[in-house]
């Protein structure tokens, strides 16, 4: 049976990592270690930093119950906070959540987002509609973001999506998505596991040709591998009036779920450049 499971070594992306990063001045970094450890971020340990974990805010951490209002909650007293932040996502406990949004701007210098446990996304179709069931967990107009912490993203497996390092923006507006990192993750029977998308369309109906964009630059795609159940493994497919640029893919190593053929990579008005191995090879087919 395949795995449900998005494994992030000291997760995500996430991006969430089935993250948006909505416009108007967003950086963010994902990163990770292969313990479950503290991990300091911008020189400052867990313990330095304000501590708000899902458990004081009421997550019960069964995988049964709701956890999104704890979550909301630990997420506004982090933004509110005046000192560097974490929101804490316990070790040993799964987090059931449905569709959430995690605002900002923040009074914070910076949050990290520590994922030490398990966030699972409710398997309950009721909890989503057309506009919004390929949404999940979304930061919005958050500058100075870290995800790590050595848990798991599940989202729930093919009742709904395989969660990537994702940077998808709906066709039109303005502002930008920048300065963005996926680091050491491992991707297990993933859709598209790595992909920037300007031409996302997150309504059920066919979107409208627009001719403006979020600008996306300086994203960094580093140390990850695994599993892919799409052929284009990579997939970077921008605007033509504001394409992408400043991408970097470095050691990646991606491969068909099951062996089932050769992995592959498509671009569409990016620029990117790559370091150290790389597979499948960038940018090998175009549209």
């Amino acid at each position: 049976m395949a795995s449900r499971k998005l494994k992030l070594l000291s997760l995500l992306a996430l991006l969430f990592l089935s993250t948006v990063l909505e416009a108007s001045g967003t950086s963010s970094s994902a990163s990770s270690s292969d313990n479950g450890a503290a991990v300091p971020t911008r020189g400052r340990s867990l313990s330095s930093q304000s501590v708000f974990s899902l458990d004081r805010y009421g997550a019960r951490g069964d995988g049964k119950h709701d956890d999104t209002p704890a979550l909301v909650k630990a997420w506004k007293a982090a933004c509110s906070s005046s000192a560097p932040a974490v929101v804490l996502v316990p070790k040993g406990k799964r987090y059931l959540l449905k569709l959430v949004s995690l605002a900002g701007p923040c009074k914070s210098s910076s949050i990290l987002v520590s994922v030490q446990g398990t966030l699972v996304a409710s398997p309950n179709r009721g909890d989503w509609n057309d506009k919004n069931r390929r949404h999940w967990i979304v930061f919005r107009g958050v500058n100075k973001l870290t995800v790590n912490g050595g848990g798991t993203v599940d989202g729930s497996g093919e009742t709904w999506w395989k969660n990537s390092c994702k940077i998808n923006k709906a066709l039109g507006g303005s502002g930008y998505a920048k300065d963005i990192t996926f680091q050491n993750i491992i991707m297990d029977n993933v859709k598209n596991p790595i992909i920037v998308d300007q031409n996302y369309c997150d309504k059920a109906k066919p979107c409208k040709a627009q001719g403006s964009a979020v600008e996306v630059s300086n994203v960094v795609f580093k140390n990850i591998r695994g599993t892919t159940i799409t052929k284009e493994a990579i997939k970077l497919t921008c605007s033509k009036n504001v394409p992408c640029h400043d991408i970097t893919l470095q050691n990646i190593d991606l491969k068909m779920e099951g062996g089932k053929g050769a992995a592959e990579s498509i671009c569409q008005n990016a620029k990117w450049r790559k370091s150290g191995t790389v597979l499948p090879q960038p940018c090998t087919s175009k549209n």
